[in-house]
């Protein structure tokens, strides 16, 4: 108890940084704060190297323009001109179609299928895809505008989009379409 004393008076005596060193020196001397030393390393003779390679998933290209073509007696409809990648099937290639506001319209085509309205094209592997779009006008309003995307599948795999958008007609100009750059 006489030890406690003595260390209080001097404590209440003493300057601050007196008190600071008389601290970490008991601090230092109950060993609190330090580390025990530990060994946190290994050598080995044994090496490993691999390599892999990520699945590419080509996609469809343009092959040509796309094109809106207007009817008189039957509905308007975009042909959209594009090649198949090599070693994909029709069945490996998923086509949407969605209007300005991002909102898809494929069911909104009238008697759409894109299997059955997918045709071979001029050389290997080309195809023309023909999209009716008569009475979307009247549905999206004059002058809107449609993207239409085509992308190649593997498994859960999906490729860049080749996207293509079509300008729907107003009342006095025609409709167009246009490939979009990758």
């Amino acid at each position: 108890m006489a030890d406690v004393r003595s260390v209080r008076r001097l404590l209440s005596r003493s300057s601050p940084l007196l008190v600071a060193v008389l601290a970490l020196t008991l601090l230092g001397a109950s060993g609190a704060g330090m580390a025990e030393p530990t060994e946190a390393q290994w050598a080995d003779a044994e090496s490993s190297s691999g390599r892999f390679t990520a699945l590419r998933v080509e996609s469809p290209t343009p092959n040509g323009g796309c094109t809106y073509v207007p009817h008189a007696l039957k509905p308007d409809k975009i042909l959209l001109y594009w090649h198949l990648p090599a070693g994909q099937t029709l069945e490996d290639i998923r086509f949407e179609a969605k209007s300005n506001r991002g909102i898809s319209i494929v069911d909104k085509l009238n008697n759409f299928s894109f299997l059955d309205d997918s045709h071979p094209d001029a050389g290997p592997n080309n195809y023309r895809t023909e999209v009716p779009v008569g009475l979307l006008s009247a549905l999206l309003g004059l002058g809107a505008k449609i993207t239409l995307t085509l992308t190649s599948t593997a498994g859960a795999w999906t490729s860049a989009p080749m996207s293509a958008v079509a300008t729907l007609p107003t009342l006095t100009i025609g409709g167009k379409c246009s490939n979009v750059p990758a």
